[in-house]
C-alpha cells in the first residue's frame, strides 16, 4: 500500500473528521480549524434550531374592579369562549385583580366573568390575532343583593319550613330560589339590581306572588313575607250514566271564587282528585269524549278540608258525522276542522280522519249550525234529540281557482312595430274560477 503524502492526508483525515460531525445534533453551529484549513458553517438557516419559543397564539390581559373603579376583585373567574360556546381557556384574578389568558387562536371571543357578591358581567367581540396581545379588557363589577322573608301560615305566626321561594326579574334576567328553614325564614342572595316577583306556591297551601320588589346592590331588601290559607280539595269518581261504568280521561275543571282554576283527570277506575283550591263557592265542570258535558255550581271549598263522593254520571248525548270532500272525483279532505254550534257557542269539535270522516259527540238535544274550519261553509239547523244519532251531514268543499301559463324569455326584434318588438312575447294563459269556467286574459312580457 502506497504512504500518503501529506495534501492527500490532511484531505483524507478533513473528510473522515466532516462526516463524524455529521452525526452530531444539526442544532448546532460548528466551525473546525484543522491544519489552517476553516471548515464551513455546516448549519443552515432551515435546520437551526431557535433558542425560544415560537409565538402561535394570542393572549387576553385585562383587570377586574369594584365598580367604585379601584377596589380589585381578586378571585373573580374569567372564561373565554366563542359564539358557539365552545370554551378556549380561563383564568383567576390575582390580588390585584389582574388576569391574563394565553395560548388562544386568533378568532373573536366572549370573555365572562363571575364572582362571588357581584353580578355576572361579559364582554363580546374581543378580537384575538396571532402572537398579540389584547389588553385593556377590563371589567367594573356590580355588586349584587339580596332579598329576605318569611313564609307563615294564614295565622302570621306558625311558620312553613321547607318550601321554595323563586324571585324572578325578566328586564335584568335575575333569578334565585332558595328553601326556607324550619322557622319559615328565607334569604335570597346574588341577585342583579332590578325590580322582581317573588312565587311561593306550597302544597296543601294557596300560591301567592308578590311584585315590585326592589333589588338595590349591596343591600339586603328585608320583610317580604307571605302568610298563606291552607288549600281544600275536592274528590269523586266519573263514571257513565249507569253509575258504574268509570270513565277514563275525562277532564274536571273547578273555576274558584278568586279567578283561578284547578284541574284533574280521571284515572282507570273513574277516580279524581282536585288539590290546592281557594276557599269559597267553585263550579265544577267535567268533559269526556263521547259524552255530554256535565256542571255543578255552588261546591262550597273549605281552607284546608276535602269534599268527597263529589261524583259525576255522564250520558254520551247525541252526535252529529258526515263526510268532507272536495269536488274534484269527491277527493276526501283530511285534518279539516267541524264545529258545532249550539246558539253562539262551540258545542262540539272534530277533525277529519284520512277517508274525510268526522263525528260530533256528547252533544245535547237541540238544533245546531254545523261548520267548517272556513267559516264560509255552514249546514244549518240540524235537529237532535236525546241520544239520536244524525250521519250524513256531508260537505262539499268548492276548489281553490286556478292560473296556469307560460313563461318565455323577452326578445326584442326591429323598433317600430308591435309585433316585431314583442317577437311573439303575448301570453294567453287559462283562468280558471271556482266554478271551473275558463275565462281569458292577455299579458304582455
Amino acid at each position: 500500500m502506497r504512504a500518503l503524502t501529506g495534501g492527500k492526508y490532511r484531505s483524507v483525515a478533513l473528510s473522515m473528521l466532516l462526516m463524524e460531525l455529521m452525526f452530531l445534533s444539526s442544532c448546532a453551529t460548528v466551525r473546525l480549524t484543522f491544519l489552517g484549513v476553516l471548515a464551513k458553517d455546516l448549519s443552515s438557516k432551515e435546520n437551526t434550531c431557535p433558542t425560544t419559543p415560537v409565538a402561535v397564539g394570542g393572549t387576553i390581559t385585562g383587570r377586574i374592579v369594584a365598580s367604585d373603579g379601584t377596589t380589585p376583585v381578586s378571585g373573580a373567574e374569567v372564561a373565554v369562549s366563542q359564539s358557539d360556546g365552545l370554551y378556549f381557556g380561563s383564568a383567576t384574578a390575582s390580588a390585584d385583580g389582574t388576569y391574563k389568558i394565553d395560548d388562544l387562536p386568533r378568532g373573536i371571543y366572549k370573555v365572562s366573568v363571575t364572582a362571588q357578591g357581584f353580578v355576572e358581567e361579559t364582554r363580546t367581540d374581543v378580537r384575538v390575532a396571532k402572537g398579540r396581545t389584547t389588553s385593556g379588557i377590563d371589567f367594573s363589577s356590580v355588586k349584587t343583593g339580596s332579598i329576605s322573608g318569611k313564609v307563615t301560615e294564614i295565622d302570621g305566626v306558625t311558620p312553613i319550613g321547607e318550601i321554595e321561594v323563586t324571585a324572578f326579574d325578566t328586564s335584568s334576567r335575575g333569578f334565585g330560589s332558595v328553601v326556607t328553614s324550619g322557622d319559615g325564614t328565607y334569604l335570597i342572595d346574588d341577585l342583579s339590581p332590578g325590580k322582581y316577583t317573588e312565587v311561593v306556591m306550597p302544597p296543601g297551601f294557596i300560591a301567592a306572588s308578590r311584585t315590585g320588589i326592589p333589588v338595590t346592590t349591596d343591600q339586603v331588601t328585608p320583610n317580604v313575607d307571605f302568610s298563606l290559607p291552607r288549600s281544600g280539595s275536592i274528590s269523586g269518581t266519573v263514571t257513565e250514566k249507569d253509575g258504574t261504568t268509570p270513565i277514563r280521561k275525562a277532564e274536571i275543571l273547578v273555576f274558584e271564587p278568586n279567578g283561578g282554576a284547578g284541574l284533574s283527570v280521571s284515572d282507570t277506575n273513574g277516580t279524581y282528585r282536585v288539590s290546592g283550591l281557594a276557599q269559597g263557592e267553585c263550579e265544577v265542570t267535567v268533559t269526556a269524549a263521547g259524552y255530554m258535558r256535565t256542571s255543578k255550581a255552588g261546591v262550597t271549598v273549605t281552607s284546608g278540608e276535602e269534599i268527597g263522593n263529589l261524583d259525576f254520571h255522564l250520558s254520551r248525548g247525541s252526535s252529529i258525522s258526515g263526510r268532507v270532500s272536495t269536488a274534484e272525483g269527491m277527493t276526501p279532505r283530511k285534518g279539516i276542522s267541524v264545529v258545532a254550534i249550539k246558539g253562539k257557542e262551540v258545542a262540539g269539535y272534530a277533525s277529519t280522519k284520512e277517508d274525510g270522516s268526522y263525528t260530533l259527540e256528547g252533544l245535547s238535544e237541540g238544533t245546531y249550525d254545523v261548520e267548517l274550519q272556513d267559516g264560509d261553509t255552514v249546514i244549518t239547523g240540524v235537529k237532535l234529540t236525546d241520544g239520536q244519532v244524525v250521519t250524513g251531514v256531508d260537505f262539499l268543499m268548492r276548489a281553490a281557482a286556478s292560473v296556469s301559463g307560460k313563461v318565455v324569455e323577452r326578445t326584442w326584434g326591429a323598433p317600430g312595430s308591435m309585433d316585431t318588438q314583442y317577437n311573439g312575447c303575448s301570453m294567453k294563459p287559462e283562468v280558471h274560477n271556482e266554478f271551473g269556467e275558463k275565462a281569458t286574459q292577455e299579458l304582455y312580457a
